[in-house]
């Protein structure tokens, strides 16, 4: 495996985050990640975005955390999307994103990282399990387009 280091992401990075939204399941196109990214980065206080950069230039992953409050429970860190290039998985880029994100967390005087993975991303779970992650709850999202 190549090196790679671990650093904010720019709106310049959102044509490579595109298509690692799309490995993740949710395609993208370009367009969309700049904008998205975008107002990410505006809100600094509230969102993070990392991403792994070989040492070629070339990103093989990408993490975005955002702190969240809700009526029903105290304000928490939660990783909203982690994702490393197919090609480059086990290679331990999710790790050092994964780091990066817990570092962002800690940082900021929160105990506890959360994340969200679906039932169906099985591959997903085990990893979490390995760095720490206890299973918490299982749920249904539902949404209703308006």
């Amino acid at each position: 495996m190549n090196e790679f280091r671990i650093r904010t992401a720019t709106p310049d990075d959102a044509a490579a985050i595109a298509p690692l939204l799309g490995q993740l399941g949710y395609p993208t196109s370009p367009g969309q990640a700049r904008q998205r990214l975008q107002t990410l980065l505006a809100a600094a206080d509230r969102y993070a975005t990392f991403v792994a950069e070989n040492d070629k230039g070339a990103l093989l992953g990408c993490a975005s955390l955002e702190r969240r409050i809700t009526l029903d429970g105290d304000e928490r860190a939660e990783l909203m999307a982690l994702v490393v290039d197919a090609a480059t998985r086990r290679g331990g880029v999710g790790l050092a994103l994964l780091q990066a994100g817990e570092a962002w967390a800690r940082e900021r005087g929160f105990g506890t990282l959360w994340v969200r993975s679906n039932v169906r991303r099985t591959e997903s779970h085990p990893f979490y399990a390995r760095h720490g992650f206890v299973l918490e709850k299982t749920q249904h999202t539902y949404a209703k387009r308006l």
